[in-house]
């Protein structure tokens, strides 16, 4: 297995794949219109990535960075390829990108009733099993609450703050409500 990351391209013959990955990955209520994500990928502090092994695309990441920071938002590998090793490979290489730098995202809290608490549960012990940690913060986007895992030490709030609204503006920031709480 040899995985590397390249910006996701819209002419490429994967950027369909990608885009179905997308939308398939995640709840509709922690998905960002697809349109937003590709105009805002342009931005210098923005980085939508495609995982590669050899030629075939087998998964994404969406970063969006500010001085030491790096936060991932979307990270997915194709739903045939998971439990193979891509994601542990994946984060290394992410990690490799970002070296020097914080990263952190937002992960489904696994102490709530839900439908999918065990899946919950796994993706924590993936993210720990490569060298995240539980940074014992949340996030709050919009009505949804997150558990903070990261590398490094958590961001502030103002640092979060600043990070979200180079990316989304500072109005809708604020009419999000997106914030670091404890």
């Amino acid at each position: 297995m040899t995985v590397r990351l390249e910006k996701a391209d819209k002419t490429s013959g994967d950027y369909i794949k990608i885009k179905q990955l997308y939308e398939s990955a995640f709840p509709s209520n922690e998905r960002a219109p697809f349109r937003m994500l590709e105009k805002r990928a342009g931005r210098q502090n923005v980085d939508f990535l495609a995982i590669y092994d050899r030629e075939s695309v087998v998964g994404l990441f969406y970063v969006v960075t500010r001085s030491d920071l790096a936060y991932i938002f979307y990270f997915a590998i194709m739903p045939e390829l998971r439990g193979q090793g891509y994601g542990s490979a994946a984060l290394q290489a992410l990690k490799e990108h970002y070296k020097g730098m914080r990263i952190f995202l937002a992960a489904e809290r696994a102490d709530v009733e839900c439908d999918n608490l065990e899946q919950r549960v796994k993706r924590r012990q993936f993210y720990f099993k490569n060298g995240f940690v539980d940074m014992h913060h949340h996030i709050r986007e919009a009505s949804v609450v997150f558990d903070m895992l990261g590398t490094g030490t958590p961001p502030t709030n103002e640092e979060y703050q600043s990070l979200i609204a180079g990316y989304m503006g500072k109005l809708r920031t604020k009419l999000y409500k997106m914030a670091v709480i404890d």
